[in-house]
């Protein structure tokens, strides 16, 4: 690969794939293409590049993991399972490169204001399900713009930070989940109990999240139209 594009100085490991639905719902094959792209896909990038790094004693590996790797969110357990690999693998080969003049970061981000909503495939009551995750990725409070986020990413690697926990919401479940572990539990049960009385579990629909952005229909959906139109700015 580096025969083709050159000296690779730093490697981001930023591709990710989300169904979201009860487990019930999800497929096998759900599971694969999110450990496909989110775990494999670092695996296979960090392998090719890193022989050359070590050489060199030089280069920068970042690795885009996600709060739900260490707080496994209900209805997203096919890529938070992925995540939690991948930030075992981030924190493997940190501890492994290190003495080698390679930099790891591992970036532990909750929602992203990146437009996610509409790439995510939605299963079961999928409409529900779209309703609640888009206002949750897209909430500032809740939430960080993907240009603020990039921002402090550059700024860990060029400080040469080993660890980035973004959005407050995140750092707050990171701090619950390592000094209260029983209690984020039971916050989990929680959330997973009012997910189910907003979702059914009749349907049996599979839709991309595009699909729901280009046909809200009027005023009853304004706030969801709102919280589209707001993840889908960068900025």
């Amino acid at each position: 690969m580096q025969e083709r594009l050159g000296r690779i100085n730093v490697l981001l490991n930023n591709a990710g794939t989300i169904t979201v639905g009860e487990l019930c719902q999800q497929r096998r094959d759900d599971f694969a293409r999110a450990m496909d792209t989110i775990y494999w896909g670092s695996v296979h990038c960090t392998l090719a590049v890193l022989p050359a790094m070590r050489r060199r004693r030089s280069g920068s590996i970042v690795n885009v993991t996600s709060i739900g790797a260490t707080v496994a969110a209900p209805h997203l357990a096919p890529y938070c399972a992925a995540k939690a690999a991948q930030l075992a693998f981030s924190e493997a080969v940190q501890a492994e490169s290190a003495r080698h003049g390679v930099h790891v970061l591992t970036v532990i981000p909750g929602f992203l204001r990146t437009g996610s909503p509409e790439h995510v495939t939605f299963l079961g009551d999928s409409a529900a399900e779209h309703r609640w995750f888009t206002v949750a990725a897209t909430t500032p409070l809740l939430s960080m713009p993907a240009a603020r986020a990039a921002e402090r990413i550059v700024e860990a690697t060029l400080a040469g930070r080993r660890h980035l926990v973004l959005t407050p919401l995140a750092q707050l479940a990171a701090r619950t989940s390592s000094l209260a572990p029983s209690l984020t539990s039971r916050l989990l049960d929680a959330t997973a109990r009012l997910l189910a009385t907003a979702v059914t579990s009749e349907g049996t629909g599979r839709e991309e999240g595009g699909a729901f952005t280009a046909s809200l229909p009027g005023p009853s959906e304004h706030i969801e139209r709102r919280a589209a139109a707001a993840g889908n700015q960068i900025a």
